[in-house]
């Protein structure tokens, strides 16, 4: 995932979210960026497409994977949301 401020890398066991000022260098294999554009892939049924025409602030503030999907998220509230939900959250500093 990228948001506003970081990327979040995903494992099978962890999610790590890397501020982007804490990223130094990142190298495309093969010059060739593999990176989806997520709003292609949402399938958007009839009554969720008029809604989104013609409410679109109350239907995206009522659902959060489409906040989620039309709002790039800061790093912040990505942690207060995960903190909000009871997950845990881990700081590692790089010296």
């Amino acid at each position: 995932m990228i948001g506003r401020d970081f990327v979040l890398l995903t494992t099978f066991k962890e999610q790590i979210w890397l501020p982007y000022h804490s990223i130094e260098n990142a190298k495309v294999p093969l010059d060739i960026p593999d990176v989806s554009n997520a709003h292609q892939h949402f399938i958007f049924d009839d009554d969720l497409r008029t809604k989104l025409t013609t409410r679109f602030g109350e239907t995206v503030a009522h659902r959060k994977l489409l906040a989620e999907l039309f709002y790039e998220q800061t790093l912040y509230t990505q942690i207060q949301n995960y903190l909000a939900h009871g997950l845990p959250c881990i700081r590692h500093n790089k010296k």
